[in-house]
């Protein structure tokens, strides 16, 4: 539990965690819980910073780490890293992250594998 016992009762995470505030800027404060892991936070510590209002699941295995409304680009994060390692935005919502403007839609598009089966959002 490298950091699970630290991480898990404090609020400045972003300073207990190396790596994970560049994350968090990366991708609109949106992670995987997979990407969590490997960063040292344990589940239990997920877990608790979700149960002290910090954080919120969005679906099985994505985390938005604020509580805010999410951008279209947090929305974005959200979809993509919940359909898996080989997802991509495709179709209009790619043209659109290039700055193709005035054919703004309301869904996020996903290109995945063929076969594969995305889990459910949460």
């Amino acid at each position: 539990m490298r950091f699970g016992g630290l991480v898990s009762g404090r609020r400045d995470v972003y300073a207990a965690v190396p790596g994970l505030a560049s994350l968090a800027g990366e991708q609109s404060a949106i992670v995987h819980r997979d990407q969590l892991t490997r960063l040292g936070v344990t589940p239990e510590a997920v877990q608790c910073h979700i149960d002290a209002l910090r954080w919120r699941p969005l679906g099985p295995l994505v985390v938005a780490l604020n509580l805010g409304d999410l951008s279209t680009s947090a929305r974005r994060w959200a979809v993509v890293l919940g359909c898996g390692p080989e997802a991509a935005l495709g179709a209009w919502t790619s043209l659109a992250e290039w700055g193709l403007s005035g054919w703004d839609r309301g869904s996020t598009h996903v290109v995945v594998r063929r076969g594969s089966t995305p889990p459910a959002p949460g």
